[in-house]
């Protein structure tokens, strides 16, 4: 499998505060999850999945970058709500206008990206039912 260059981000915190570079990430493997708050298996099994793999590989750095599209964008403050609800143990970050999710070319949501320690994009799988979970582990 031939490996991509991970493009930039162009992304947002929910508090306004700084928020984490790709290139924060240099010599670490890291597993970013596109997801959308309209999105059931996204908020179900996605995330639920990311906080698992989350606790249990502390050494993998992971981050949730909530994508706006559609005909409902959700504003910060939904975002940051259901975060909440979630107990999540990994950053989350804004993607207004989808332009990270377009560079990624993400396939919708929930959308998994596996960079390696060389900032190349190692896995790009889409979805959350145990077909995808079975590739993202593998």
């Amino acid at each position: 499998m031939s490996t991509t260059i991970a493009p930039q981000w162009q992304v947002s915190s929910l508090n306004g505060l700084s928020h984490p570079q790709v290139t924060d990430y240099e010599g670490q493997h890291t597993l970013l999850l596109f997801f959308n708050l309209g999105c059931l298996g996204c908020m179900s099994r996605g995330l639920p999945l990311a906080n698992d793999i989350a606790r249990a590989y502390p050494d993998l750095n992971v981050l949730g970058i909530h994508s706006n599209f559609g005909g409902l964008p959700y504003t910060r403050e939904q975002v940051q709500a259901e975060i909440a609800k979630q107990d999540l143990s990994f950053p989350v970050v804004m993607d207004d206008k989808h332009t990270t999710y377009d560079r990624y070319q993400a396939g919708g949501t929930p959308h998994w990206i596996l960079l390696n320690d060389k900032g190349e994009i190692e896995k790009s799988i889409f979805g959350s039912l145990p077909n995808a979970q079975q590739r993202l582990m593998v």
